[in-house]
């Protein structure tokens, strides 16, 4: 190899810049297309630098290009969301701060429902299956000797999934609601294995029992 070019010194040089500046990323799709862009950026340097073509440092530079490059290609389709139905956009915009890769393991064992009467979904102190969102329609919960109406965008059998333990009221949804549920083992297998759907259902169900507590008391 000769004495570099002012042009190969710069390609180079950037190259190796912005694959550094890759590593600095923890999220993996912006990482993989910053590696991809800066080995592309550095082979055009090699290319420029060598007086004959050295089918080795080429290949191997063109081969760390294109296995970045699949990745983030990959992680894109992954993370997109224009597949989605209407009402899968719309529980995904429900499910705010979760990634689309994560959701899309949770609609996996989601079940959705449309209430053909009125349907019950809890009894107090008895152990439900399954945790319960609803979309819309109004839901009609008795406690004690208190009653009191819950609208929609709300989670039923939340204390029960929390506590592992019985309902802590009846609940009794409306007809024509729409909502969507989840089988309790099943997603306490799939929050052990995504952490990203764990901290987003946790912060959600901590926020709506809050409410909750709060709408009794009134």
């Amino acid at each position: 190899m000769n004495s570099l070019s002012t042009l190969a010194f710069v390609l180079l040089n950037f190259g190796c810049l912005v694959v550094l500046a890759g590593f600095c990323f923890r999220t993996e799709l912006i990482m993989r297309l910053l590696l991809a862009l800066g080995s592309l950026i550095f082979l055009l340097g090699y290319l420029d630098a060598s007086t004959e073509l050295d089918l080795i440092g080429t290949s191997w530079a063109a081969l760390f290009t294109l296995v970045n490059l699949a990745f983030f290609v990959k992680l894109s389709f992954a993370k997109s969301t224009f597949k989605f139905l209407p009402r899968e956009k719309y529980l995904h915009n429900v499910f705010k701060g979760m990634e689309a890769d994560d959701f899309k393991k949770l609609l996996a064992i989601t079940t959705w429902h449309e209430a053909p009467d009125h349907i019950k979904l809890t009894v107090e102190n008895e152990v439900c299956p399954d945790l319960f969102y609803i979309l819309t329609g109004k839901v009609e919960v008795s406690k004690d000797e208190s009653m009191f109406t819950l609208n929609p965008n709300t989670f039923i059998g939340e204390v029960g999934y929390f506590l592992r333990s019985g309902a802590s009221a009846t609940t009794i949804v409306e007809k024509g609601a729409m909502y969507v549920s989840w089988n309790t083992r099943e997603l306490r297998e799939l929050e052990e294995n995504t952490p990203g759907v764990r901290a987003t259902i946790y912060g959600m169900l901590n926020k709506d029992m809050a409410m909750k507590v709060a709408a009794s008391l009134r």
